[in-house]
């Protein structure tokens, strides 16, 4: 076996009992929670249908302006963009955050920084170009929370920023 061969272990098939308890559950999906042990119809309830505790999120700090931002540049027909990074979280909220916008407006496109040009999180060179594309407003997902100084020359750009990002806060917002 060369070196660094994987050596796949499959897990069991859950008993035949136990696969005829559950009729409406698709047997691989059946034999995914008898292997992670998932064993009884409460257990597999709770795990497939959670219990819904979501938070009000106009309880968190500058929602409400910032839905009165994007509602208005809607209105005013303005061009916005959507600002993510290339990893995988920042891909999925760029493309799902653009998709509930084009349910407003057909002016919102999306941005991913080139991976190796740009790098990780705001970019100066790609918010100048993004304001000579004739964009008003940067809504920035998966990044932004540490770009003070890029966010202050997006902002002498003429840029408004709305920066939604789930990596640690810091003391100073930009």
């Amino acid at each position: 076996m060369p070196p660094f061969a994987q050596q796949w272990t499959h897990l069991p098939s859950a008993p035949a009992e136990f696969a005829q308890s559950f009729p409406d559950i698709d047997p691989v999906l059946l034999r995914v929670l008898y292997g992670r042990g998932y064993r009884d119809a409460a257990a597999i309830e709770a795990f497939l249908n959670p219990p819904t505790t979501l938070q009000n999120p106009f309880e968190m700090k500058g929602v409400s302006a910032a839905v009165e931002r994007i509602l208005a540049a809607v209105s005013r027909q303005e061009s916005i963009v959507v600002y993510g990074d290339f990893d995988a979280d920042g891909v999925t909220a760029t493309a799902l955050f653009t998709s509930a916008l084009q349910l407003l407006t057909d002016r919102v496109r999306p941005y991913i920084p080139d991976r190796f040009d740009e790098g990780y999180g705001l970019n100066a060179d790609s918010l100048q170009r993004i304001a000579e594309d004739g964009a008003n407003l940067v809504i920035t997902v998966d990044c932004g929370i540490r770009s003070r100084p890029e966010v202050a020359y997006a902002r002498d750009l003429g840029l408004d920023m709305i920066i939604t990002d789930h990596h640690s806060v810091p003391a100073t917002l930009p």
